[in-house]
């Protein structure tokens, strides 16, 4: 019994030296995510009488539907560079409508 209760005892305090060195180790180690974000702007060009009709934000990618008189499309934009990744025109079929799954 008395073996139990110095095991018990020494694994306690290993217990709490490992929440104490994580706490030291990750306030030392502190990232750029605790500063306030710096403001950027990024330029985009679109062809002139376009309008977005839709965006939709995931992480550091924005996408656009983009309507304009040459037709839709969509543009996928890196918003921390401004850098273009994807472009996909939608153009009219000239065969039969696509069949949906249920």
């Amino acid at each position: 019994m008395k073996a139990i209760c110095i095991g018990l005892g020494v694994l306690i305090v290993a217990s709490l030296a490992v929440v104490v060195a994580t706490i030291a180790f990750r306030g030392a180690n502190r990232t750029t995510g605790d500063r306030a974000p710096t403001e950027s702007v990024v330029d985009l060009a679109i062809p002139t009488g376009s309008t977005i009709s839709a965006m939709s934000l995931d992480g550091d990618r924005l996408a656009m539907h983009v309507t304009s008189a040459e037709g839709s499309q969509f543009i996928v934009v890196n918003t921390h560079t401004g850098a273009v990744l994807n472009r996909i025109r939608l153009a009219p079929s000239s065969g039969p409508a696509p069949q949906t799954v249920d």
